[in-house]
């Protein structure tokens, strides 16, 4: 954990915080990218990722910690101060770059990647940056974090016994499953034949959709009250893997500002 900004080049013990390992960012959008490029940095706020329904890196456990251990299932939650996370992916011969850049990038453009030359002077540059923002005083930490993906799963004793209490930091599901509810319309068909029994045409989707995160289509509950009695609803499901990406977050806390990305 780095606490003092004021220290331009980072001590030897705190320089094995930064990843030694290759490191790569993707960009939706160009200009995000020239953003970067030019010293412009846009953290994410990890409680905004649990709604962001539509969002690639959607998680609606975001800021939880959940495992199971010989006690049971254990569960942390953070309900005090806002983390705001800069993303990263690790950078390897089994990335599968193409993937995640479809993954991190818009219906008709795939993202940009961009390799992180040097990891210390990224993050110098970005507490040079801080050291310059309006934001100075209302940070308290910075760290870098390398994710999980191990939420309810079994861990070991060492977990059991002394969970990391920022665990739900850097914690994450291997896999999000999405169910999208769709709205159909009941067309009747003309019997082909005297007496040939009515024929349900089901295709007519009239455009109204629903999503749920994490939800079993069982459970869903009140969507009588939205169906018209001539309609019906059409469940699909998305995995969204997390695992195909091993990420990396800088994160930074704090306990006064709140809004869905700081950029400075």
């Amino acid at each position: 954990m780095i606490n003092n900004l004021d220290k331009i080049i980072l001590p030897t013990v705190e320089q094995q915080q930064v990843p030694d390992v290759s490191l790569c960012r993707f960009f939706s959008k160009q200009e995000y990218l020239d953003d970067f490029n030019n010293g412009k940095y846009r953290f994410g706020n990890l409680r905004s990722y649990q709604k962001k329904e539509f969002d690639s890196r959607c998680d609606p456990t975001e800021l939880e910690s959940s495992f199971y251990g010989s006690g049971g299932h254990l569960y942390f939650s953070h309900s005090f101060g806002y983390y705001y996370a800069l993303c990263f992916t690790e950078l390897n011969e089994d990335t599968q770059v193409k993937t995640l850049s479809e993954k991190f990038g818009t219906e008709n453009q795939p993202a940009i990647m961009k390799k992180i030359p040097n990891n210390l002077q990224l993050t110098q540059n970005i507490i040079n940056a801080f050291k310059e923002s309006e934001y100075r005083s209302k940070i308290p930490f910075f760290q870098w974090y390398q994710v999980v993906y191990n939420k309810n799963q079994r861990l070991d004793q060492e977990y059991q016994e002394n969970p990391p209490d920022d665990l739900l930091v850097y914690q994450k599901p291997p896999q999000h499953i999405i169910y999208k509810l769709s709205r159909i319309k009941k067309t009747p068909l003309e019997p082909t034949k005297p007496g040939q029994p009515e024929v349900i045409d089901c295709g007519g989707d009239i455009g109204t959709i629903w999503e749920f995160s994490n939800l079993k289509p069982l459970e869903i509950r009140g969507m009588e009250s939205l169906i018209s009695s001539g309609d019906y609803i059409r469940i699909d499901s998305e995995i969204n893997d997390f695992s195909i990406e091993k990420e990396w977050r800088l994160v930074f806390y704090s306990d006064t500002i709140d809004c869905d990305h700081l950029i400075f």
